[in-house]
């Protein structure tokens, strides 16, 4: 009885941990256009110790970085971006496909 107490709970943690662990590596945009003209790639790096790195290149120059953390709750992960209070969320929709909206746009990122 004792053993499949423990396998529950094992089940139970992995699903969350596989999650997290989806999200490891680096996600990209294509590049967008804005109304201005501008094209833009947004870069995310999730690591291990749940810090990212997000990188945004405009019109193919040089690339502006700042740091994040993160965290998973079923499904959404919050980016708490360096100065910001409220977090972003994105949902992962596939092994491979990260989606978010902010001031009604949608941006997609894809697993590289």
């Amino acid at each position: 009885m004792l053993l499949i107490a423990v396998l529950f709970i094992c089940v139970g943690l992995s699903g969350c941990n596989s999650t997290e662990n989806k999200l490891i590596g680096v996600w990209e945009t294509e590049p967008m256009t804005d109304d201005v003209g501008q094209t833009a790639t947004i870069r995310l790096i999730f690591f291990e110790d749940k810090t990212c790195t997000i990188t945004m290149i405009i019109d193919g120059g040089t690339p502006e970085s700042m740091s994040s953390t993160w965290k998973v709750m079923d499904n959404i992960v919050f980016l708490y971006a360096e100065g910001e209070a409220t977090p972003q969320e994105l949902t992962l929709e596939n092994d491979n496909t990260l989606v978010m909206t902010q001031s009604g746009r949608t941006y997609i990122f894809t697993k590289q």
